[in-house]
């Protein structure tokens, strides 16, 4: 079976129920639509990809005073997508203050498509804690998106990539969003 959520315009409403052998495509904007597939995916997707090996060495080193930072550059940096306000600086400072004010962290994870622009961004801030960067693992899409799942603290871009393992989390305590991003 096939899910589709159509962005293009308002006909968010057409997905039929998976029964097996399931595909899910789209971006997933509406919290209904996700209710939908939500046992679905996280049997498929986060469960399976949770019990991998390199996964649960990630796993092993997130504690209670971790957070993850995921850092949206690439693609949305390109002058064809300016309309998605990239995260910048300012956002991550002030994202990081507030985290700071709710839960003292010992370290933080960073996951990000573009390690460039998540390291300017890092620098800019000056994080007084370790950082610990998820791409030496080498995990592919559906492993990062996994991960996600699995902290109690959280600040991420505007971008579906880092929305939706909240969505997913048994986990998470706190998550700081950017507004209407």
């Amino acid at each position: 079976n096939f899910i589709y959520e159509y962005w293009k315009n308002k006909s968010y409403d057409k997905i039929k129920y998976p029964k097996f052998n399931n595909y899910f495509f789209g971006y997933w904007h509406k919290i209904r639509n996700l209710n939908v597939i939500k046992k679905d995916v996280d049997r498929l997707i986060i469960n399976k990809n949770l019990k991998k090996r390199k996964l649960k060495k990630i796993i092993s080193i997130i504690n209670k005073n971790t957070a993850f930072i995921h850092i949206r550059g690439g693609d949305y940096l390109l002058r064809k997508n300016s309309q998605f306000n990239v995260c910048d600086q300012k956002y991550f400072k002030k994202a990081l203050n507030k985290l700071k004010k709710f839960k003292k962290i010992n370290t933080y994870h960073i996951i990000t498509n573009d390690i460039n622009y998540a390291k300017k961004i890092i620098k800019s801030i000056k994080l007084d804690k370790p950082i610990f960067f998820l791409k030496r693992f080498k995990l592919n899409v559906l492993e990062e998106f996994s991960i996600q799942t699995q902290y109690r603290y959280g600040i991420i871009s505007n971008s579906n990539f880092s929305y939706i393992p909240t969505f997913f989390s048994k986990k998470r305590l706190l998550t700081i969003a950017p507004k209407n991003e």
